[in-house]
């Protein structure tokens, strides 16, 4: 968390090598036993509509969202503990950024990216969105924007 609100690109990049997928075995391995009808009871998350699993988000809202796979299904898991005040603040954060990325994405939208941009909780300034929406529109395909 530091690396990013640090704005530093180069401490960004550090801080993304050296972060770990300790979580990956906890994705796949739950995964192919659910596929063999091993029912082990490990949570995986899946990038979800938010569907009234957590009352705290807007419905259509993109949230992560443990689930069990079984046979040939996915099931959502309930909702049985809520994350400290300052999480959910954060996580509010992010969801509100991907939702106008998303709209800017759509809408083709080069001066929407810089507003997106600012959006994003570790954006540390104005100048720091601009020089990365200046980034991200000179290396898109010729004529996508």
């Amino acid at each position: 968390m530091a690396a990013f609100r640090s704005g530093s690109p180069n401490d960004m990049l550090v801080a993304l090598a050296d972060r770990p997928a300790d979580w990956y075995e906890f994705a796949v391995a739950p995964y192919l036993r659910g596929r063999l009808g091993d029912p082990n009871g490990t949570a995986c998350f899946l990038t979800r509509q938010n569907n009234n699993y957590d009352p705290g988000f807007e419905v259509d809202d993109v949230i992560e969202i443990p689930h069990t796979f079984l046979s040939d299904c996915w099931f959502r898991r309930s909702n049985k503990r809520v994350a400290s005040a300052d999480v959910r603040e954060l996580l509010r954060a992010f969801v509100a950024y991907e939702r106008a990325a998303a709209k800017a994405v759509v809408r083709r939208d080069a001066h929407g990216i810089v507003d997106t941009l600012l959006q994003h909780p570790w954006t540390p300034s104005p100048e720091a969105a601009q020089r990365m929406s200046h980034e991200i529109v000179a290396n898109l395909p010729e004529g996508t924007y």
